[in-house]
């Protein structure tokens, strides 16, 4: 077992009483190294965005903000083990969905522990998805989340 994997087992034990059993590993701008970090983790990894894709095709758009977060729900619930993995995240943040990212993952996580890469920054107590005045960017200064930081 890798010192990657023993980490994230280590930090699966740590929050998997907490009410948030949720764990972000923020890439820090250090893609190739989430890439890497992700693939270690023996626990289901889903690709998000291709499954969302998938399931949003045939949503009308200006339905779409209403079932996204039950289409994550039902994915999450398909699989029985304890913590599940999601990367490739970053259709969450598309504004035509008008959706939490975070308040989505921190809701999913009471119910199932959530190993989540996320290709954002963390600086100052502030976790981060894409660059100020972008359309996606988003900003949290309160994260119910245990972070790994790359």
């Amino acid at each position: 077992m890798s010192v990657d994997a023993l980490l994230i087992c280590e930090k699966i034990a740590e929050v998997a009483l907490r009410r948030h059993k949720l764990i972000i590993i923020c890439s820090n701008g250090n893609q190739a190294k989430m890439q890497g970090f992700i693939s270690t983790i023996e626990v289901p990894r889903i690709n998000l965005n291709l499954y969302l894709s998938k399931e949003l095709l045939e949503v009308p758009t200006g339905r779409r903000p209403l079932v996204v977060s039950g289409k994550v729900q039902d994915l999450v619930n398909t699989y029985q083990e304890e913590f599940i993995c999601l990367y490739n995240i970053e259709l969450l943040f598309h504004p035509d969905l008008k959706t939490n990212p975070l308040q989505l993952l921190e809701n999913i996580s009471r119910y199932k522990g959530l190993v989540v890469a996320w290709n954002g920054q963390y600086k100052d107590g502030i976790l981060t998805y894409g660059i100020l005045g972008h359309s996606e960017y988003q900003a949290y200064d309160e994260v119910h989340a245990e972070l790994i930081l790359l």
